[in-house]
């Protein structure tokens, strides 16, 4: 117990200072940005301007599906047939006011009345504010006149310029709501789908669990009581004021922050229970601070670092129990285990800990059965209580539960065995950083091959638990991961993080086996300055991402020079355009083509090919898990 108290003032510090780190650039990515509007409506005229009022847009666009029956992270407006290139915006024009004049003389008195006025506006410079009214009058007489003379001629056209409207619509509304991360939406559209005042709290999400959702719903309502984000009664405000919308994220992001502030205490907690030294147990805190899958993820709303942490508190629960034996740590250790499940779907892999913790003591087998069957119940009692809507659904709507777990199969569906090896290894050296895998597996390998004599203290029981809980655990949600691995970007290194933990506790049990005190700090201390290293990389992306001038807009301003050595403006999107996948665009001046799903074939439409680089480096200067300052190719086709 003294030594416990003597450790919370270092334990403070490193929980600051992990602070610090996760706090800079918490704001990247986030909409609202003021140099994006301006690209996407480059050339359009003061008559489409029109559309680009919130208001409008929600018209074009349509409001958001609030079907009982569908999940919240189901697409709302998904294209049915991916096995072919479909149009996604034409950006079909009227005929030229020259043609329509010729054949509509109302149309050319209007034309030529709109020149006269066009003229005294520009002999002013452009300042007197009754002409300038007038001639904006005139500008929408025109669009409309274009429109009625297409309804009476060009039904067609017309049809497609509506087609193309929505298409637009669609669109700008990802861009005045998304942030760079494509996943961080699916909180709020669980938010947005609950009617509070009818008393329907049900987030039709569930691989985000309720113990994510729901305190975030809470803390997005304490920051608006206090005035730290500015509160907006619907959609239509928000795609007006896109900025406010972006505080939202903020909010979220410090969420999980703060459970990856948890985190530091956890790891700290687990090396001094492994054996480690104060100074290299929190040199492998700060290690666990600079590694870049934490990092990311402790800038990203999502509940994948909270989850691992609470798996983590389970594991010290559990070798609590081991060393005691005493049923309270067992209760407590599976109350985690379902506050995991709880946080995030892949959370519930912690189960395997409550057998695990009465096997590793040898317990007899009634006690082994009982402590297995009492850990089941109350982790399932918690998860439920987190997620009661799961239980609900179940019996009353079990379509909307069918609905999210059909998304998310088909988001990661089984692969090959091989590749789904090489690629989980490049994930997990990203992750953690190349160095400190190769470390960290080397101190693996060392504690299976150590042949650890008979526990002569108290503390050699929990030691071995706590790396035998690490080890089934880590292999189990390894297996998960490998059999649908193959092929995944780099943000798919999330599903490694515990993994990533346990190498970084073994690379860190490494120097406690050095003879002398300063060659287990100076190898301690070498691991936490290459972690660094590889963590800069990540932690500078994001500050870029938090000024106006980002890379996204730097690709922006490279299409039009690719666009020159092409005969016509036609972008290739693999995905549906948003603002991670895709630089702000002119939407109305580019045609925009959705490829089909998978491998593209030779019919392919011509065009510039534009997406992500979704490349795994593991040089300390790539980023391949993160979304923030991601460049992009541009292939011409």
């Amino acid at each position: 117990m003294e030594k416990i108290r003597s450790d919370r003032p270092l334990v403070l510090l490193l929980i600051l200072l992990a602070g610090a780190v996760f706090a800079a650039g918490i704001n990247w990515g986030l909409p609202g940005k003021p140099n994006v509007e301006p690209l996407l409506a480059a050339s359009a005229t003061l008559a489409q301007q029109e559309h680009l009022a919130g208001i409008k847009v929600q018209k074009d666009a349509g409001e958001w599906n609030d079907d009982a029956t569908r999940a919240s992270d189901v697409a709302q407006h998904p294209v049915a047939d991916r096995s072919r290139p479909v149009t996604l915006l034409e950006n079909a024009v009227f005929p030229t006011d020259e043609a329509i004049a010729a054949q509509n003389a109302g149309f050319a008195r209007l034309l030529k009345t709109h020149a006269r006025v066009e003229a005294d506006f520009h002999k002013t410079n452009e300042e007197d504010e009754d002409i300038g009214r007038n001639l904006h009058a005139l500008d929408v007489r025109l669009y409309n006149a274009r429109e009625q003379y297409l309804q009476a001629n060009d039904s067609q056209l017309l049809a497609q310029m509506a087609q193309d409207a929505h298409a637009r619509a669609e669109i700008i509304r990802r861009y005045r709501l998304y942030s760079y991360q494509p996943d961080e939406m699916i909180t709020f559209r669980a938010l947005a789908r609950m009617h509070p005042d009818q008393n329907d709290f049900d987030p039709r999400m569930y691989q985000y669990g309720g113990l994510w959702i729901y305190p975030v719903g809470g803390l997005l309502k304490g920051a608006s009581l206090v005035g730290w984000i500015t509160p907006i009664g619907n959609t239509t405000n928000y795609l007006d004021h896109p900025d406010q919308f972006g505080q939202l994220y903020i909010v979220a992001r410090a969420y999980a922050a703060l459970w990856g502030m948890i985190g530091v205490a956890a790891v700290f907690a687990l090396l001094r229970r492994l054996g480690a030294a104060r100074a290299v147990a929190a040199m492998g805190a700060m290690a666990f601070t600079l590694m870049p899958v934490v990092l990311d993820l402790a800038h990203e709303a999502k509940p994948h670092l909270p989850g691992t942490v609470l798996i983590l508190l389970a594991i010290l629960a559990a070798s609590n129990y081991v060393r005691s034996g005493k049923w309270c740590w067992a209760i407590f250790a599976s109350l985690l285990c379902g506050l995991a499940g709880g946080m995030v779907l892949s959370g519930l892999a912690a189960i395997v800990l409550i057998p695990a913790m009465p096997a590793l003591r040898r317990d007899s087998t009634g006690k082994l059965v009982g402590i297995t069957v009492a850990g089941v119940i109350i982790m399932a009692i918690v998860y439920f209580a987190t997620n009661p809507y799961v239980a609900i659904n179940l019996v009353h709507n079990p379509e909307v539960v069918r609905s999210n777990l059909a998304n998310t199969a088909a988001m990661y569906p089984a692969s090959g065995l091989v590749a789904g090896i090489v690629r989980g290894v490049l994930l997990i050296a990203a992750g953690t950083s190349l160095p400190l895998a190769v470390v960290g597996l080397l101190g693996a390998l060392f504690l299976v091959r150590c042949k650890r004599k008979p526990a002569e203290s108290e503390a050699a029981e929990p030691a071995n638990g706590i790396l035998a809980m690490l080890a089934v655990l880590a292999v189990v949600m390894l297996m998960a991961m490998i059999r649908v691995a193959a092929g995944k970007p780099g943000e798919f290194g999330r599903f490694a993080l515990l993994p990533d933990v346990a190498l970084l506790l073994a690379a860190f049990t490494l120097p406690g086996r050095l003879p002398q005190a300063g060659m287990r700090l100076a190898l301690a201390a070498l691991l936490v300055v290459v972690v660094a290293g590889f963590g800069a990389a990540y932690e500078v992306g994001f500050l870029r991402d938090s000024t106006p001038q980002t890379s996204r807009l730097d690709a922006a301003q490279d299409l039009p020079l690719a666009a020159k050595t092409h005969s016509t403006l036609t972008l290739l999107l693999p995905d549906d355009p948003a603002p991670y996948n895709l630089p702000p665009v002119d939407l109305f001046r580019w045609r925009i083509v959705l490829l089909p799903k998978g491998e593209q074939t030779g019919d392919m439409p011509h065009g510039l090919l534009v997406r992500p680089d979704d490349t795994i480096s593991l040089s300390p200067l790539a980023t391949p898990l993160s979304w923030a300052n991601k460049t992009f190719l541009i292939e011409s086709h």
